[in-house]
């Protein structure tokens, strides 16, 4: 504030233990990875990205991501797609409902991307996606899992801390702050 600066965003990094307890997670019914697309994996690709464009169409970033965004991520070498998970809609307009996308880090399983359709909020997707990757976790050795989220993000902070999240660390963007607004009252013209 002395510097005249306010914040206007934060990004935290999230984290949590894998426990025993995750193995038993159930999996989410109907979720298939890109691995099942076979063949038609671009396909499972653009179902994805207009997914993500829908779900995070508010984000500075994620919610304008395009196609060379995603081959850029499908090229790494962290890349798995049986680590993309896609609930398919069930008879609504959109062909997915919510997807996880997890990228692997050593002993680290990062949830990179949680998307919900927006005509499917509301419904406990979001938590049944996770409470999948949390017990994929598990059961493919990973002792850590992590995640980043905007601070202004209430309804997915609020997921992750139930879920047993907790804040890790904390980067705050700040810009100049607003001028004193001068009144124009009793000034000449």
């Amino acid at each position: 504030a002395r510097a005249g600066l306010r914040s206007v965003r934060e990004l935290l990094k999230l984290g949590r233990e894998v426990t025993a307890s995750d193995a038993a997670l159930p999996q989410a019914p109907g979720l298939l990875t890109l691995s099942d697309y076979g063949s038609s994996r671009d396909a499972g690709l653009d179902d994805w990205l207009a997914l993500n464009s829908l779900a995070f169409a508010d984000h500075p970033e994620q919610g304008r991501w395009g196609n060379s965004d995603v081959a850029e991520r499908v090229a790494e070498p962290w890349f798995d797609p049986d680590l993309l998970l896609l609930l398919p809609a069930g008879g609504r307009g959109e062909k997915l409902a919510a997807s996880i996308w997890l990228k692997p880090q050593g002993e680290v399983l990062e949830i990179y991307v949680v998307a919900v359709h927006p005509d499917s909020a509301g419904r406990g997707l979001g938590g049944s996606v996770l409470r999948h990757a949390l017990g994929l976790a598990a059961r493919r050795g990973f002792v850590e899992v992590e995640l980043y989220v905007d601070g202004g993000n209430t309804a997915a902070r609020a997921l992750y801390e139930r879920a047993g999240f907790a804040v890790r660390t904390r980067d705050v963007q700040y810009a100049a702050a607003a001028a004193p607004s001068r009144s124009l009252e009793g000034e000449g013209s």
